[in-house]
């Protein structure tokens, strides 16, 4: 989106960025799970997140898209009954 976009420096790019990925981060819908269980130490990272999980990984979508998908199946159950 920034891409030809001039700024006066660059920590203003930096903060419109960040400004942008904080917009779209509330809009959307987060679909990685918490976690369920207890994690023993010896498998937490020293900023005591769990070596189980990939680090910063988080899934996104947005409520349009899952009504897209559910959508489709409901179109592709509809398209059982004839088949």
């Amino acid at each position: 989106m920034l891409h030809g976009v001039r700024f006066a420096t660059p920590d203003d790019r930096v903060a419109v960025a960040e400004h942008i990925t904080d917009l779209a981060v509330a809009r959307s819908v987060v679909l990685t799970p918490p976690a369920m269980h207890h994690t023993p130490e010896r498998y937490l990272r020293p900023d005591g997140s769990s070596r189980l999980q990939p680090r910063n990984h988080l899934v996104y979508t947005t409520e349009v898209l899952l009504e897209a998908e559910d959508r489709l199946l409901e179109a592709g159950g509809r398209w059982e009954l004839f088949g």
